[in-house]
């Protein structure tokens, strides 16, 4: 995708403004935009493969979590967050062992108890 547009290279000169970079990208000594495109990774670029250790949808040790092509990723251990939102997908979520405080709680069926302790209490506010 080409915008029309060529941009020079930059007129200062400073310690970490390398001009011999850009005068190396093209024979005009232009960055062009077509050229700039070329030196950005997106994640579903094939040259992401070349990143050491990184496989799109597995997780490794100290390596980036690049999704799938279907958005999944597999191998993750643990995780951890402050604050996760949306709707559980699966009716068994068998680890999810306790929650914090309920604003409310409907239930659309029978309610059952396991276990030694088998008290519930309403109160009403």
């Amino acid at each position: 995708m080409s915008s029309g547009f060529s941009y020079p290279q930059p007129t200062f000169q400073s310690s970490i403004y390398n001009p011999s970079f850009y005068l190396s990208l093209d024979s005009s000594g232009y960055l062009t935009y077509d050229y700039a495109q070329t030196l950005y990774l997106s994640n579903d670029d094939y040259r992401m493969g070349y990143l050491s250790g990184v496989i799109a949808g597995t997780a490794s040790y100290s390596k980036a979590l690049i999704l799938d092509s279907s958005g999944n990723i597999s191998g993750i251990n643990s995780f951890e967050a402050s604050t996760i939102t949306g709707t559980l997908q699966t009716g068994s979520q068998p680890n999810i062992t306790s929650l914090g405080s309920l604003s409310g709680l409907t239930i659309g069926g029978n309610l059952s108890f396991s276990g030694s302790s088998r008290s519930i209490s309403i109160t009403d506010t």
